[in-house]
């Protein structure tokens, strides 16, 4: 399915999908089930949105390029659509402002914008406060994608963000011919499944992890010292088992969450 004469906006990141295998795929990872919300990211002129229909009509797409919603809106009477960005939704009322009940699970697909992907991406782990999220199937910058699975000793800052809220699983990478236009790196598919016991404090994990990552070459101890904006730090990595000398991509996501509980208490 495509849009005659569509011009590609540049401000919007649009790189539409182009491979029927690669959009099955991501559909059947997010394994869909009747009563679930699935919420499409961006979903451009349908080439996935077709996909979905063929499971569920319990569907949100929400786009933030104008000129697509009229074709799309034509070409799947049965499914809703939003003109908005992604970014500036208020999750707090998003499902019932939609008509869904508040306890309602809501499922995230997309070919995300590569430029924005990072950011919704972490709209929807801090959204896990408002609604009750499942899980999340994107197609993101290959390279995003593998920083995302990374692991100690050679844990990035987005990974350890990520495993606060989900367990993070990649797929297969998407070589760029098969996206119109063709973008200048190949994509990565990568599946969110979000946890049950993300930790109350996960918003001050989060924070610490960004203070432990800020200068990669300084030791985990220095980087939280000299943000000074905790006290009896040496403390905190004895209580909970860190060396002096330990670095941030070093922790595992228990030793993140053990460590800010010690800095705090």
């Amino acid at each position: 399915m495509q849009i005659r004469n569509h011009f590609f906006k540049k401000e919007f990141g649009q790189n539409f999908l182009r491979n029927k295998k690669v959009a099955s795929k991501l559909v059947s990872i997010l394994d869909i089930t009747p009563s679930d919300l699935v919420v499409e990211i961006g979903p451009g002129d349908g080439f996935i949105t077709q996909e979905i229909e063929l499971i569920t009509t319990n569907y949100i797409g929400v786009e933030v390029d104008s000129e697509l919603i009229p074709s799309l809106e034509n070409n799947f009477k049965n499914l809703k659509f939003l003109n908005s960005d992604f970014l500036k939704i208020n999750f707090e009322t998003f499902l019932e402002d939609n008509g869904y009940e508040k306890d309602t699970k809501v499922k995230f697909i997309g070919n995300l914008p590569f430029n924005v992907s990072k950011d919704i991406i972490s709209g929807i782990f801090h959204s896990t406060t408002n609604l009750a999220a499942d899980s999340a199937s994107f197609i993101i910058q290959e390279e995003v994608s593998q920083s995302f699975v990374s692991k100690p000793p050679q844990m990035s800052p987005i990974a350890a963000v990520a495993n606060i809220y989900a367990e993070v699983k990649k797929y297969e990478t998407i070589a760029k011919k098969y996206f119109d236009p063709s973008p200048k790196v190949a994509g990565g598919m990568i599946l969110f499944t979000i946890k049950d016991d993300i930790p109350t404090s996960a918003m001050n994990i989060e924070k610490l992890i960004k203070i432990g990552f800020s200068s990669p070459r300084k030791t985990l101890l220095n980087n939280i010292k000299n943000s000074n904006k905790y006290i009896n730090v040496e403390d905190a990595f004895d209580k909970t088992g860190l060396g002096l000398n330990a670095r941030a991509a070093e922790l595992n996501t228990a030793q993140w969450i053990k460590l800010e509980k010690s800095l705090v208490s």
